[in-house]
């Protein structure tokens, strides 16, 4: 059965796409909020369509086939839960090397004519999941391997990057980004120092795709507290807590289940009703100390609505339009 951790919050910044071949990324010192004590900001409600952009980063490195399956075998259990939401979904690895298989966030391609991504229209969505997700490259290589260095923090910011390129079309405006990790491994396989954070992710996003875009993280990883999953995975190849991919959902008010679940069915059912309850919310720019948020609608609009970290949620969301006006005292950096 699968494990759960529903934790919220966020740590913003904005960041600079390095042009170095490490593609090292910094923190920018251009948003002159960043250093007041208080938030200000306004959102405009409009999802008269509800959509979704999934992003499925899978770790194509040689240990990972059994848990492909895993994963193509349950797809059904989390779309079931979008089927009258407007979602597309594509696929990138984990492998952001300069190797043979280092795709450095571009989509493969997934579609019934070679498109690089799926969607609610798209006839037996099921089917092309379960072959794409299973990556050739994992069970039958020979000396020419994906990189054992798993990076899917990483590899989601340059995904992120390459929105006007070759992921162009996927990354919809409007539409919430939900970002799914499958690996054994941390970021860079255990979590060095100088392995991306989820508070890089976060800001890549934002700097790339809009100030206002959500996203939201979620994994089937070795769980952190998990020491019995851990056990097992090592037996069989190098396995490493996914610390990073926890803190990633941690920040952005998803959730993980355990990788060591023998059906996935649980994992994704839960994912999916959490992407779609996000579809009620919305996330502000700085963390508030919940006392102090003032929230009010333009026109005036009556409903009840709680904050959990960074996320704002509705119990009732606000009619198309709506202008919502929130005024914190912000949570420190680092809180």
């Amino acid at each position: 059965m699968g494990h759960f951790i529903i934790r919220l919050g966020l740590i913003l910044s904005f960041m600079l796409f390095g042009a170095s071949c490490s593609q090292d990324f910094a923190f920018s010192d251009k948003d002159p909020e960043a250093a007041s004590s208080f938030g200000s900001e306004t959102h405009v409600w409009n999802l008269g369509v509800q959509k979704v952009d999934i992003l499925f980063v899978v770790d194509n490195s040689t240990s990972m086939a059994a848990e492909q399956k895993k994963m193509a075998d349950r797809i059904g259990s989390f779309l079931s839960k979008l089927n009258d939401v407007d979602w597309q979904l594509g696929i990138t690895t984990t492998d952001v090397s300069n190797g043979k298989y280092g795709i450095k966030g571009s989509l493969l391609r997934i579609g019934h004519q070679g498109e690089y991504f799926i969607g609610s229209e798209t006839s037996n969505p099921e089917a092309l999941f379960r072959k794409h997700i299973q990556r050739e490259e994992s069970t039958s290589c020979g000396f020419d391997c994906p990189s054992p260095t798993e990076q899917p923090l990483m590899a989601t910011i340059m995904a992120a990057s390459k929105h006007d390129s070759d992921n162009s079309g996927f990354f919809r405006e409007g539409a919430l980004l939900a970002v799914v990790v499958i690996s054994d491994e941390d970021e860079k396989s255990s979590g060095p120092s100088s392995a991306t954070k989820p508070s890089e992710v976060v800001a890549a996003v934002k700097n790339y795709l809009g100030s206002n875009k959500n996203v939201t993280g979620y994994g089937i990883v070795i769980q952190p507290w998990d020491r019995e999953c851990f056990e097992s995975q090592k037996e069989n190849s190098l396995a490493h807590y996914g610390e990073f991919v926890q803190n990633f959902a941690d920040l952005t008010g998803g959730l993980t289940g355990s990788i060591c679940d023998s059906d996935y069915s649980e994992n994704l059912d839960a994912i999916g009703k959490d992407t779609r309850n996000k579809l009620k919310s919305i996330t502000l720019k700085y963390k508030p100390i919940a006392e102090t948020l003032e929230v009010e609608f333009v026109p005036a609009h009556n409903t009840e609505w709680r904050i959990e970290g960074h996320a704002l949620h509705f119990e009732v969301p606000p009619p198309n339009g709506t202008e919502i006006r929130l005024n914190y005292k912000k949570i420190p950096y680092g809180g």
